[in-house]
């Protein structure tokens, strides 16, 4: 961990943990990052800061935030490995607009890029390109260690609201054109990046939107 003075690590431990960084943990040695080492039992995961054990630590970020990766392996896991590229970053994008709209959080630390088909994770998207438009046989970066907690329920409830929708489908929402892709879609350029606050921004704009559509059907 970075060393750090001890008025320093008062400060640290005095302020909201919502304010600390994502995968970090205040220690007496210092700022440690979260290192997750698989345990004996099935899908959990067992916390350790530079060998310091989680409950001997002084504060913990509640603001963890895990990577696409895992996700992406847990949307397959549910699909019975028969979802395409273009289909897994659908439901993800989604997903991590329900967790910025609804917990204020990101469920994971990756960016979408708006490419021309919607929402893109680079980073996932070349990892797994090898299947074209084929179903994904495997997440090369998956570690076998799957979402848990509020993470596997923001999972579910995306795939229960997304999953049954066709590739097509999906397109037309994400294309929606009060969105984020909307908003930084530059055709020529695949490296636009799509703000989280935007991601954010949408799930609420469609929120308001479907507010106003059931009030003016109750009338």
């Amino acid at each position: 961990p970075s060393p750090i003075t001890e008025r320093e690590r008062q400060k640290l431990v005095k302020q909201p943990l919502s304010n600390l960084p994502g995968e970090t943990a205040v220690t007496h040695q210092g700022i440690a990052p979260i290192f997750r080492n698989r345990s004996t039992r099935q899908n959990e995961t067992s916390f350790l800061f530079y060998g310091i054990p989680y409950h001997r630590c002084l504060a913990v970020s509640r603001k963890i935030s895990f990577s696409i990766f895992p996700c992406a392996e847990y949307f397959c896991e549910c699909a019975d490995w028969s979802l395409s590229n273009l289909k897994l970053q659908k439901l993800l994008y989604f997903a991590q607009m329900i967790s910025l709209g609804e917990h204020n959080t990101e469920l994971f630390h990756e960016d979408f890029h708006a490419w021309n088909y919607g929402p893109v994770n680079p980073e996932l998207y070349h990892a797994i390109k090898i299947y074209g438009t084929a179903p994904i046989g495997r997440i090369p970066n998956g570690s076998g260690i799957l979402p848990s907690g509020i993470k596997r329920s923001i999972l579910d409830k995306t795939y229960r609201a997304f999953g049954p929708m066709t590739p097509s489908q999906l397109i037309q929402f994400t294309h929606w054109p009060h969105g984020a892709w909307a908003k930084n879609c530059t055709p020529t350029d695949r490296k636009s990046i799509i703000p989280k606050r935007d991601i954010k921004e949408e799930y609420h704009e469609r929120q308001r939107k479907f507010e106003e559509t059931r009030d003016d059907e109750t009338q």
